[in-house]
């Protein structure tokens, strides 16, 4: 089986082979890809932006004991938060496992796009990347700036005065890069607001 660490998966994707990566039924090293730590960068402009990698999500399709045991006992992930996401688009059941300072995401969609990602893709495979930046507000601007404007979860274009989403009962702020100048995955910005 073939491991790939996390840079190896961003390559990846900035080729748009990572849909082929999944046809080949690889894996990625989940130790390369939770242990990647906060790293300051230095923008375009000379933005100074905290990232780190916050999670990566994987479609499954239910959240059952079977799975949940899997990433906590296999890989000592802490026990799962979880939680539902029902609005008039989509409606999905999820958890986040902690694991070092990272999370697995598992996402069990009943109805919406995520729901016509796993018929398409099938259970297991990654749906989403997600980084954490401190300042939400200020990687919008420096994206909109570069021509990219962040999208909500809907796909639709945020406005410089709210340039987020939330999900209620999380209150954490979310945003999302267009999957055209994603390459195709779907990457996922995220401020922390009240829970880590």
């Amino acid at each position: 089986m073939l491991m790939l660490s996390l840079n190896t998966l961003i390559f990846f994707t900035r080729l748009s082979l990572f849909d082929e990566c999944v046809k080949w039924r690889t894996s990625i090293d989940l130790y390369s890809a939770v242990s990647f730590r906060n790293r300051v960068h230095n923008l375009s402009g000379g933005l100074k932006v905290i990232i780190k990698v916050d999670h990566i999500g994987i479609i499954v399709q239910k959240l059952d004991k079977e799975i949940i045991d899997f990433y906590t006992k296999i890989f000592g992930c802490e026990p799962p938060k979880y939680f539902k996401l029902n609005n008039p688009a989509e409606e999905i059941d999820y958890v986040h496992m902690r694991i070092l300072d990272n999370y697995i995401e598992l996402l069990a969609p009943k109805r919406g796009p995520f729901l016509d990602f796993l018929k398409k893709k099938g259970a297991g495979t990654m749906v989403e990347l997600c980084f954490e930046v401190d300042d939400i507000k200020e990687f919008y601007d420096r994206m909109k700036k570069q021509g990219i404007t962040l999208v909500g979860p809907d796909g639709k274009p945020l406005p410089p005065e709210k340039p987020y989403a939330m999900v209620p009962g999380d209150d954490n702020k979310y945003a999302y890069f267009p999957t055209d100048k994603s390459f195709g995955t779907i990457v996922e910005i995220l401020e922390r607001c009240t829970w880590r």
